[in-house]
């Protein structure tokens, strides 16, 4: 989509923040295509590009479906789990996998045409439930609208484009006050001076993983409280994660793409099961 800016009239917050991903996503698709075309001009191992692409593809196909490109976002995840089984070979089965992956990347770059907002699955669904608004069964009562607007929630993503979708999302629901960062680690740095109510985060991250993060405050050991709220969504299709994460805690763990209405009727739900969430 070089040279071809997308634009939607008289567009809301979740239709920019769409609409941005579109005019962005070219060029990390030229970045993975100039990782694997220069890779031997530059001598780096295999294996250190192998966990590049992994980190890269994982965070754009996660960015994907969050944006409502599903076909686009299974082929990035396909590249993640082929780069993922690459990481626990030798140097020279890597180098075969990376030479397959060239034709994949060619393959992202035919797609990007259709890459624009009027094929947002996400806007679309979005269209169609702002007919039904007034019979929305998750619409906040009065009283979780003045919860809402007194909770602070850290939102942690290493992708921005669905940090950026979430806070639009919180923000028009109505709550008080939102802040982004990129990592777990972040997270544990961001909560001290944030000091938020509630957590929404991505479940693979590094240095520090969901599973740690989620430890170290249910131990008590952050300067918030031990039980506050934390809802997790990965990209993972292992139930087993789902299972951990619930099981160690979690209060939700939701699978991506984490459409809005999904994000807020988890967030009320928690407000209604534990009322001490409530910020007034």
């Amino acid at each position: 989509m070089e040279g071809h800016e997308i634009m939607i009239q008289d567009a809301g917050p979740l239709e920019r923040v769409v609409e941005n991903y579109c005019n962005a996503v070219s060029e990390e698709v030229r970045n993975l295509h100039d990782l694997l075309k220069y890779r031997r001009a530059t001598r780096a191992h295999p294996k250190d590009v192998a966990r590049r692409l992994h980190a890269d593809t994982h965070r754009m196909s996660g960015a994907a479906h969050c944006m409502g490109f599903r076909d686009f976002g299974n082929r990035l995840s396909r590249m993640e789990k082929k780069l993922e089984k690459a990481l626990h070979k030798n140097p020279a089965e890597i180098e075969i996998i990376l030479e397959s992956l060239e034709e994949r990347v060619a393959v992202l770059f035919s797609l990007l045409p259709h890459i624009h907002a009027g094929n947002s699955r996400v806007l679309q669904i979005l269209e169609e439930n702002r007919s039904e608004s007034e019979s929305d069964t998750n619409k906040a009562t009065p009283d979780a609208t003045k919860a809402l607007s007194g909770l602070r929630i850290l939102l942690a993503d290493d992708d921005p484009h669905i940090c950026a979708l979430m806070a639009s999302t919180l923000e028009s629901m109505g709550v008080g006050e939102t802040h982004s960062v990129k990592s777990g680690l972040e997270v544990l740095r961001a909560i001290d001076e944030f000091r938020p109510d509630m957590i929404v985060t991505d479940w693979q991250m590094e240095p520090i993983s969901g599973f740690e993060l989620l430890q170290c405050i249910r131990s008590g050991e952050t300067p918030i409280r031990k039980d506050t709220p934390i809802i997790f969504f990965t990209g993972e299709e292992d139930r087993s994660f789902m299972q951990m994460a619930l099981s160690n805690g979690a209060d939700r763990f939701l699978r991506k793409p984490v459409s809005p209405e999904i994000l807020e009727a988890s967030i009320l739900h928690i407000l209604e099961r534990r009322p001490e969430t409530q910020v007034f």
